[in-house]
């Protein structure tokens, strides 16, 4: 996954949102549950970079983790380019290990959802919880089961962005519900050096994880949830929420 995708997923995949603004959300909800602005943070399935290079933007000692190579050298190009040092390592995020606890672990976009079992789940957030300083904060969302089942299920969408001609998609979706997860299918497009077009295919499995499965992980790894946002980062997720963010902590050293 994601190894024809890396080059271009920074601009056939663009959130609702400036990147600049959508990293903003996520390291604002960092710095409420901190009480403060973290000093370390590691992104898990980091991708291209977004957050860990806006976090080192504003000052954050900041670390890069993702399980795909193309995705991390996309993204270790990107902090050369902004001129900000940004360590990227390939790890999973059930293997999430850093040399030095950090004060917030974040995982954005959909990075939850392909957690395909109960025992991986539980393995990210135990990984995350030793990866965080005591009172540290975890924040993470998923694609909600209604986004996955009812919008992105048994649907295609076409992406032909007439302002990028470096690349076009055709993304085809089966949801099963036996396994509640959404197969996805991607066909990509991607423009050559002679102006030419390769054709390259793509699988991805996502997992549509409900609230209260991960709510019960969180609290079986030790953390305490602090708040949850639907879509835009204000309100409260509803029934119709495409995303759910989840801000949880980790206690207090109690000894």
């Amino acid at each position: 996954m994601y190894t024809h995708l890396a080059p271009v997923y920074d601009a056939l995949m663009r959130p609702a949102a400036s990147p600049a603004a959508w990293a903003g959300f996520v390291l604002a909800h960092c710095e409420n549950a901190l009480g403060r602005k973290p000093q370390t943070l590691c992104d898990a399935a980091c991708g291209t970079g977004l957050i860990a290079l806006e976090a080192a933007k504003r000052g954050i000692s900041a670390i890069g983790a993702d399980n795909s190579p193309a995705m991390l050298t996309v993204a270790a190009d990107k902090a050369r380019k902004a001129m900000v040092n940004v360590p990227f390592i390939c790890q999973p995020l059930q293997k999430l290990e850093l040399h030095k606890p950090a004060d917030a672990v974040t995982c954005a976009c959909d990075g939850v959802n392909y957690l395909l079992t109960e025992n991986d789940l539980e393995s990210f957030f135990e990984s995350a919880y030793n990866a965080l300083n005591d009172g540290g904060v975890l924040v993470f969302d998923i694609s909600t089961s209604h986004k996955l089942k009812n919008v992105l299920g048994n649907n295609t969408f076409f992406v032909d962005d007439e302002s990028n001609e470096s690349a076009s998609y055709v993304w085809e979706g089966q949801f099963d519900n036996a396994n509640q997860t959404l197969q996805i299918d991607l066909t990509l497009f991607i423009k050559n050096n002679d102006n030419l077009y390769t054709k390259h295919h793509e699988h991805h499995t996502q997992k549509a994880w409900s609230p209260e499965q991960i709510k019960s992980k969180l609290s079986y790894a030790g953390f305490v949830l602090h708040s949850e946002f639907g879509d835009d980062f204000v309100a409260p997720p509803t029934l119709e929420s495409l995303r759910h963010h989840f801000i949880a902590k980790k206690p207090e050293d109690q000894t």
